[in-house]
């Protein structure tokens, strides 16, 4: 069947599906929690590798829209504030109820500190700075998967976002060869998820006076 003798119904998914595919892909405004939150989501790839003491990951890539267009680059270090060795095991579960004020909540120490800047395509910048967790677990193929998932307070901006504030957060995977170790691998290869929610400076007012 052509396009040409499609249904109406039918083109007109067809048509609509091509211009999903064909369009950026963005965030859902129903995402944000106000209109002048700026939500923007981006993942990166690239590389990095550890300090001679083990205590820092230096890691630096390209960030991409979710399209796939590249739209700048960032860099970064984690402060690693546990033993590598010690990251293989899971949290204690947190118990019920979920619904309501009861205790106790599983207290979880920084890990690891971050921080990083993220240079955009139109010359805007952002730092930020904040407590990480770490977790790794090896695949059936002796692989494994190291997981640094930073909580991060926007510090400083350029650019579009000059003055602006909010926070990000961010999903970091690497993958460690079968061959070697987290302990003594050098160099590594790093894929990450960020989102960030930002507010503009001009968005941003002064707190009103409280009553005396």
């Amino acid at each position: 069947m052509t396009m040409s003798s499609a249904t109406p119904s039918l083109l007109a998914s067809l048509q609509s599906l091509a211009a999903k595919l064909g369009a950026p892909m963005r965030p859902p405004e129903a995402a944000q929690a106000v209109p002048y939150e700026q939500l923007m989501v981006r993942y990166s790839q690239g590389t990095g590798r550890f300090s001679d003491d083990r205590k820092h990951l230096i890691l630096k890539g390209d960030v991409y829209l979710l399209d796939g267009e590249r739209d700048g680059d960032w860099e970064g270090v984690d402060e690693l504030l546990v033993p590598l060795a010690s990251l293989g095991k899971a949290p204690s579960p947190a118990k019920p109820p979920f619904n309501r004020p009861a205790g106790p909540v599983p207290e979880l120490a920084p890990q690891a500190y971050s921080k990083g800047i993220w240079r955009f395509t139109d010359g805007s910048w952002l730092t930020a700075i904040g407590p990480a967790l770490l977790h790794t677990a090896q695949l059936s193929t002796l692989v494994t998967d190291f997981w640094i998932s930073a909580n991060q307070i926007i510090t400083q901006g350029g650019g579009q976002f000059a003055g602006a504030q909010g926070l990000k957060t961010t999903g970091v995977s690497i993958l460690i060869p079968s061959d070697t170790t987290l302990e003594k691998v050098q160099k590594v290869s790093f894929k990450t998820v960020d989102v960030f929610r930002i507010i503009r400076r001009e968005q941003i007012g002064k707190l009103p006076s409280l009553p005396h």
